[in-house]
């Protein structure tokens, strides 16, 4: 007979972009999609500011922002210094939710860990530091599903990373990229296929890794010849045009998993299928900008000479991080513990900073820019007072509105603070500033300057990328980076939030997904849940697209004096589609 047809089959694919998804949909690039979206709804999804994965996870996870789940970044500051290992989000996930009802729920890949007595029927947890590379036994719920997965799929299955992000040119050749992307996709499909099987559920939740990955490592460089990519438009503003231009290596891998959704909704059948991804990707540009240098010139920050220990931290972590094999690196980190390595990091990202003159300083981080105060008695040398902190955060914040780019456009499309982008208990352990960056004429965006490259500055702000890192690579300067808008898509009507009158709804954000699970299979949602769904249908929202075809089949949408509900009809449509009475457009 074999498992149980899915309730639910949720997918994340990581770093999914809403412009290259429907640049290629246009293509008819994308056969699996494109047939769920004519069933359902295809919508630009907002993700959290920054845009970054572990926070945007947590956020689509548990429906609330994150200054109420806490999770901001793999590590966490505590004065200056970090310490790694992503909290667990400070309210339940939607998972967890789902489970405690009474339905039965597998999860598999997402960044970031559940709480410790979590009721899923299985778990296999994702990465929450930035050197994890594959789940370890603890990453596994039954515990003694481990080794059944490494002695029956082999210990690939259980791999975070499809090959060594932080090596020179880890993207290395086009076609090995795609293949490596490919190969981990299948990979991470049979491993839910193998699950299903051994501990049937209700609802699985599989995250995707691959889109992700090709963003950050296919996009080509500013001025590799024909290599460039064209401009994509504006989510939801623009329609997709035929002269913009998907790099091949992103596309392949798009194709690709796209095949992978295929597969699992054939071979699972579940009675509803919806897909979100945490944020977009888009190329970076031949800018490097350091925040730091920007913050010196606005007065906020004073530079001294890195010291020894600094200098030595800024070597130890590029020789870890560019000279070790992989595997030695994970198991050097995780020899370290977790205070040698934040030590370490933070000695890195504070180099050159004269700290007890400093009001304002950043991390660096491409994927999360933003800038933090030092405040008197948050931080060992603060010497903001804490009342004085919401003035000096605004001045900071209009400085850094008015930086402009060296062609003259805005460096920043947005620049808030944090009261402005958060709400709850949790604000006070966010940056002080959050931001941004604006795209040029091409679609790009500036790289922010690891902490190896602050030399070659030579008293500036920005540089072009340096030929020897042109290459790209974790740690480094690499060739895309994320952006605010993912997707989400569905196989089945959707209602959206109401618009309150306004002439243009806001566009959904990742706090929907929950309210939406839970209306989905009719479980009442948690009182915690920020956003609670009111019927309405924004125009920002694409029903089945202009050449589509009609259902293929009648059955699949039985009439309302059926005397069905949507659950019921859901079920029967699943049914019948595995029995083979109905086929899948496409």
């Amino acid at each position: 007979m074999g498992p149980r047809p899915l309730r639910l089959l949720f997918l994340g694919l990581d770093g999914a972009d809403a412009r290259i998804i429907r640049t290629l949909l246009a293509a008819r690039r994308l056969p699996a999609l494109a047939a769920l979206a004519r069933r359902g709804f295809l919508a630009d999804l907002r993700s959290t500011i920054p845009a970054a994965t572990l926070p945007a996870w947590a956020t689509c996870l548990a429906g609330v922002n994150p200054g109420r789940h806490g999770v901001f970044d793999f590590a966490r500051p505590d004065g200056y210094r970090l310490r790694f290992g992503s909290p667990r989000p400070a309210v339940p996930s939607w998972l967890e939710s789902l489970a405690a009802a009474g339905l039965g729920v597998g999860a598999v890949g997402f960044p970031g860990r559940l709480h410790d007595e979590n009721p899923l029927r299985f778990h296999v947890a994702g990465w929450d530091t930035p050197l994890d590379t594959a789940a370890g036994r603890g990453h596994v719920r039954p515990p003694e599903l481990f080794e059944r997965i490494r002695r029956e799929l082999g210990r690939g299955a259980l791999s975070f990373a499809a090959f060594d992000e932080y090596a020179a040119g880890a993207g290395g050749r086009e076609d090995v990229l795609v293949g490596a992307l490919r190969g981990s996709s299948r990979l991470r499909a049979d491993l839910a296929r193998f699950l299903c099987d051994a501990v049937p559920v209700d609802v699985l939740a599989l995250h995707l890794q691959a889109l992700d990955t090709a963003g950050h490592h296919g996009w080509p460089r500013a001025g590799d010849g024909k290599r460039t990519a064209g401009r994509l438009r504006e989510p939801a503003r623009e329609p997709a045009a035929p002269g913009d231009v998907v790099p091949w290596a992103i596309a392949a891998t798009y194709e690709a998993v796209d095949e992978v959704v295929g597969g699992l909704v054939r071979d699972l059948c579940p009675q509803a299928v919806l897909i979100a991804s945490d944020h977009g990707m888009g190329p970076t540009s031949d800018l490097v900008v350091s925040l730091n240098a920007l913050l010196v010139a606005g007065g906020f920050q004073t530079p001294v000479p890195p010291s020894l220990l600094s200098r030595a931290a800024l070597f130890g972590r590029r020789a870890a991080l560019r000279g070790l094999p992989d595997s030695f690196r994970r198991v050097a980190f995780r020899a370290a513990g977790a205070v040698v390595p934040g030590l370490a990091e933070s000695l890195a990202r504070t180099a050159g900073i004269d700290l007890e003159r400093t009001a304002a300083w950043s991390d660096e981080l491409t994927y999360a820019p933003s800038v933090r105060l030092n405040v008197r008695g948050r931080e060992p040398l603060g010497r903001i007072a804490p009342a004085d902190r919401p003035r000096v955060a605004g001045k900071v914040a209009a400085f850094l509105r008015t930086a402009r780019r060296p062609d003259g456009d805005p460096l920043f499309a947005t620049v808030r603070l944090r009261e402005e982008a958060f709400a709850g208990p949790h604000v006070e352990s966010a940056p002080d500033v959050l931001l941004e960056p604006a795209e040029d004429p091409e679609g790009r965006t500036p790289v922010l300057c690891p902490p190896h490259l602050h030399a070659a500055l030579a008293g500036s702000w920005h540089m072009q990328v340096p030929a020897a890192e042109r290459s790209g690579g974790k740690g480094g300067l690499l060739r895309g980076s994320h952006r605010p808008f993912g997707i989400l898509l569905g196989d089945f009507p959707l209602a959206l939030p109401d618009d309150g009158g306004r002439p243009a709804p806001p566009p959904l954000d990742l706090r929907d997904v929950a309210p939406l699970v839970h209306e989905l299979l009719d479980v009442p949602a948690p009182p915690w849940i920020e956003k609670p769904r009111r019927p309405a249908r924004p125009e920002h929202v694409e029903g089945p697209a202009a050449d589509s075809r009609p259902p293929a089949a009648s059955a699949a949408s039985p009439d309302a004096s059926d005397g069905l509900s949507p659950a019921d009809r859901r079920a029967l449509a699943a049914r019948l589609r595995a029995l083979g009475y109905i086929e899948d457009d496409g």
